[in-house]
C-alpha cells in the first residue's frame, strides 16, 4: 500500500510501508531526503541511501552538513567561514562519520538494480548484527515506474523496513 504524507510525518514511518513524498524543485527534494536520513541516522537507525537522476552525494552531503549546523549552504559552497563556523563543521563532521548511513549514487541506477543493492545492504547489515531500519530513495523526476513501486512494497514488507520514495 503506497502512502503519501508531508515531510513532517516522517518521523512516525512505519515497517514493511513504502511512502512516496512529492518534492516540486530539486532543492526541496535534496532537503526532504538530507532532514530524513540525518533524523534517521542520528537516532542510531542504520539507513540506506540510493540517489538516482544524476544527484550526487556530494551535494546531498552539503545539505546534510548545513542542515545540522545551522550554517547556510552558500557559506559551505564557497568556503565563506568564520573560524568558529569552521570549527564547528570539523566536530559536526566527525559525528556524522559515526552515523550508519549508506550512500549509493552510482549512476545508472533502476528500480530492478535499487532492489538488489538494498537486499545486498540488508544482508551485509545483518551479518554484522544490525537490521536495516530505513530506506531513502531520492528519484528526483519521478524516476521509479509503478512496477518498481510494487516491488518496492513488497520488499518494505519482507525486510520490516520502512522505504521513502522522494521525487
Amino acid at each position: 500500500m503506497q502512502i503519501k504524507i508531508k515531510q513532517e510525518n516522517i518521523d512516525n514511518l512505519q515497517p514493511g510501508k513504502l511512502v512516496v513524498l512529492k518534492k516540486k524543485t530539486l532543492r526541496n527534494s535534496l532537503l526532504a531526503v538530507s532532514s530524513t536520513v540525518y533524523r534517521s541516522g542520528k537516532m542510531g537507525q542504520p539507513t540506506g541511501l540510493f540517489l538516482l537522476g544524476g544527484t550526487s552525494k556530494d551535494k546531498l552531503f552539503e545539505q546534510i552538513v548545513a542542515g545540522s549546523t545551522g550554517i547556510e549552504l552558500w557559506k559551505l559552497a564557497s568556503g565563506y567561514l568564520t573560524k568558529q563556523e569552521y570549527d564547528f563543521i570539523c566536530k559536526e563532521l566527525e559525528h556524522l562519520a559515526l552515523l550508519p548511513i549508506f550512500i549509493d549514487d552510482e549512476p545508472g541506477l533502476d528500480g530492478l538494480i535499487i532492489i538488489e543493492r538494498i537486499c545486498s545492504l540488508a544482508e551485509s547489515l545483518q551479518e554484522k548484527g544490525e537490521c536495516l531500519k530505513l530506506i531513502v530513495i531520492h528519484a528526483f523526476g519521478g524516476c521509479l515506474p509503478a512496477a518498481d513501486r510494487k516491488e518496492l512494497q513488497r520488499l518494505a514488507s519482507s525486510l520490516s523496513v520502512a522505504i521513502v520514495v522522494v521525487e
